[in-house]
């Protein structure tokens, strides 16, 4: 995960700020109620607890909260100290939010324990191993412990690479591929078996699982469950089911995923969408997810008893061979091939009815002693911690968000707001329609506008053209005329004419009697001196007049 942003409520802060030593537990359970994962959380809170000398912290993801008193239902029902909660954004939480409140600091965080899982894969490998870096960022100096895990194929050179950064001080994995896998990958793993083991054996006796008469049953359809045509190839496994069980019609269906979310389809939920697919009609439901926490096994007041057991769950399976009963694991693709492999399953599904064979996990459980031993002693000596572990805003993440339940909005809610906001688009769409019309009406009316000034500029330029070369026309006229002969020879004729209308000769008014004979005389072929006489005699005249 590329940003990871912590929340708790009160009660957890109190135990999270307080000088005792704490153990961070992340693992397959983020809180979503399936019974394997629940099973796996609450052993590993259960190991830790034993000792007596930390307090637990267990990690559930944000959007795993179904109700607003979940942070406190979580802590009683996992019986752990102190939940907290993880988003990859931040949350913008109100008065119907729960009471949680961001996280600032861990005191005294001493280990970090990954329990077990199929998660190390492509599917959700990458959420997982990103919170636990997260937190192990957080607190260096932590003691590091994996168990329980199976990696898939390609996804061991994640876990290697992993590995080789983090440097756990226990690694353990909980079947031979996994192991085989890892060892590829340069990194030689401990086996502890599945984590889930001691609550499996628990629960069996809390709710009187025996091998008797009957058919104990689960079913799921969600996607990770299998390829394209899982309810396909669903309703041919129960047809066989039927028929095998017609004599001994006695059923058990097992409810091992409790979640609102429309993507989990466990038995209930699968029931459904095969509707008159599925051949039983009586049969009795076991609701496993609420059977996990607490006490709440002894409510259960008959015994549960199957012949055999058909299964899309691994731990469901595990559980069954566990008490003794031949169970099958509806495998359709590599993930699920694994599990069925480390149940040791070898049967096709005609086979396994005709003649049920249990696995003997004998050894699978002589291991698991071995590493609970091995895992309780790293974790009794680990060095105790006196350190503040601060959580640090990330700067330039993600935009804050509104806080959703689990499973909200739903399905027709995403709809009605994918409806709401497509009528939303259209009334915009229609406005801007409009708008873009009166646009283009008014464009219009501009662009006819422009045309009739663009008309009458080019009119008028050339109306102005045809001016000018007039004007050229007139200039040219006019200098032939007056460079030509007969121009020249009727000028003093132009001039006598002028004086006589105008009483000057010249065109400009400025040149008289006396200015005329000024000029005349200066032409005449006389002295200076005769032309000074002339001029005073001139000048005296003008006085005169």
């Amino acid at each position: 995960m590329s940003s990871v942003y912590l929340y708790a409520d009160e009660a957890s802060r109190n135990v999270l700020l307080d000088d005792k030593q704490k153990v961070i537990l992340i693992g397959g359970d983020f809180g979503y109620g399936n019974f394997g994962d629940v099973l796996q959380h609450i052993t590993s809170v259960n190991i830790v607890r034993k000792l007596k000398r930390f307090s637990t912290v267990s990690v559930i993801a944000a959007n795993a909260i179904g109700f607003k008193e979940f942070p406190e239902w979580a802590r009683q029902n996992y019986r752990t100290d102190a939940v907290i909660f993880f988003s990859d954004y931040p949350l913008i939480l109100d008065k119907t939010s729960p009471a949680l409140a961001p996280l600032g600091e861990i005191r005294n965080l001493s280990a970090v324990h990954l329990y077990g899982g199929g998660f190390l894969n492509d599917m959700w490998g990458d959420i997982v191993l990103g919170v636990t870096e997260y937190f192990l960022s957080l607190a260096p100096h932590a003691t590091y412990l994996v168990s329980g895990q199976q990696i898939t194929h390609p996804y061991q050179s994640r876990v290697a690479r992993h590995i080789e950064v983090y440097k756990p001080a226990l690694f353990g994995v909980r079947d031979e591929l996994s192991h085989q896998w890892l060892r590829n990958a340069g990194f030689d793993p401990l086996y502890s078996f599945d984590d889930a083991t001691e609550a499996l054996i628990d629960l069996t006796k809390n709710l009187r699982l025996e091998r008797g008469s009957g058919l104990l049953m689960h079913i799921n359809a969600s996607d990770y469950t299998g390829r394209d045509g899982t309810i396909r190839s669903l309703q041919n496994d129960l047809l066989q089911l039927s028929t095998h069980s017609a004599k001994s019609p006695k059923v058990t269906l097992f409810q091992a995923f409790r979640d609102v979310r429309y993507q989990v389809n466990d038995s209930l939920e699968t029931v459904k969408l095969l509707d008159f697919q599925f051949p039983f009609n009586d049969l009795r439901l076991v609701g496993l997810p609420g059977l996990t926490y607490g006490n709440e096994a002894e409510s259960v007041l008959e015994p549960i008893q199957g012949e055999i057991g058909y299964s899309c769950s691994y731990h469901v399976a595990l559980w069954l061979q566990l008490a003794g009963i031949p169970c099958w694991l509806r495998s359709n693709n590599p993930f699920y091939d694994q599990k069925s492999r480390a149940l040791q399953i070898t049967q096709d599904l005609k086979s396994f009815l005709k003649e049920p064979q249990l696995a003997d996990h004998r050894t699978n459980l002589e291991r698991r002693a071995q590493w609970r031993t091995a895992f309780d002693k790293v974790l009794e000596n680990t060095t105790e911690v006196r350190k503040v572990s601060r959580i640090i805003p990330s700067e330039g993440g993600p935009a804050p968000w509104p806080f959703f339940f689990k499973g909200r909005p739903t399905v027709d809610e995403k709809i009605n707001s994918a409806q709401k906001e497509n009528r939303q688009l259209i009334e915009r769409l229609e406005g801007l329609s409009t708008l873009l019309t009166e646009v283009g009406h008014e464009a219009h009316a501009q662009c006819k506008r422009a045309e009739e000034i663009e008309k009458r500029l080019n009119s008028a330029q050339e109306k102005n053209r045809q001016l000018i070369e007039r004007l050229q026309r007139s200039e040219n006229d006019y200098q032939q005329v007056v460079q030509s002969r007969s121009w020249r020879l009727t000028r003093p004729l132009r001039a006598v004419s002028r004086f006589i209308t105008h009483g000057h000769f010249d065109s400009r008014g400025q040149i008289g009697l006396y200015g005329a004979a000024q000029r005349i005389g200066k032409q005449l072929p006389i002295s200076n001196r005769m032309r000074r006489r002339v001029g005073a005699l001139l000048t005296k005249f003008r006085r005169r007049n």
